[in-house]
């Protein structure tokens, strides 16, 4: 995301003198470039970059610098970043101790995974489980979700079931389907997959015939 170039020490991160715009494009990064854009800053000076990076503050003094406008951005590589990162919130100090707006920027590099936690049986009599993704991705808060296949493998309907999620934490989800009505003598698969808003994968599928 951004460069491992920080200085330790203490800086006033409350109180802020906010004096100009950052933002992030985009904020939420599943591949691709994406960068970090200053706009209405002070002309010709070079800022101090504040970043609490997976729960951790760092500073960098000098770390971009405006041109006569007041204008700066850098930008990075999706691929270059080898696991999850947060940065929030990213902003700039300036010499006089005014700073830019606040920002973030995460790096999602692992897909959401799902798993099934109800009992198996001929049919079942319900179907949930859990959902997680990799600590510092997306997780579920970006349009992470999940859904369920009920296949009729007799009859070749499937049907499509939006799950009942409840967040857990950014990271985890619970979810829940309602099984639909059986047939005596169908065979069935039934499957459910979560994901994080770009990418995830599927519980093994439960197979069963109905008595």
């Amino acid at each position: 995301m951004l460069e491992q170039c920080a200085q330790s020490g203490l800086r006033p991160i409350l109180g802020k003198t906010v004096v100009c715009n950052a933002s992030a494009s985009p904020n939420v990064v599943y591949s691709g470039t994406y960068s970090f854009t200053i706009s209405g800053c002070p002309a010709n000076t070079c800022g101090e970059l504040d970043l609490k990076r997976n729960g951790n503050w760092e500073f960098t003094p000098g770390w971009i610098c405006t041109d006569g406008s007041g204008y700066a951005t850098r930008s990075w590589n999706w691929s270059d970043k080898a696991n999850d990162e947060t940065g929030d919130p990213i902003f700039i100090r300036w010499p006089d101790g005014s700073t830019t707006s606040e920002t973030y920027i995460i790096v999602d590099k692992h897909c959401a995974e799902t798993f099934r936690d109800s009992a198996s049986g001929s049919p079942p009599s319900n179907f949930y489980g859990h959902g997680t993704d990799a600590t510092w991705g997306a997780g579920f808060d970006f349009g992470g979700t999940c859904f369920c296949h009920f296949w009729d493998l007799t009859t070749g309907a499937l049907t499509y079931q939006n799950a009942s999620v409840t967040r857990i934490d950014r990271y985890n989800v619970s979810w829940s389907c309602t099984p639909p009505s059986t047939v005596s003598g169908h065979s069935y698969q039934w499957y459910a997959c979560c994901h994080d808003g770009s990418c995830g994968g599927c519980t093994t599928s439960l197979n069963f015939t109905k008595p």
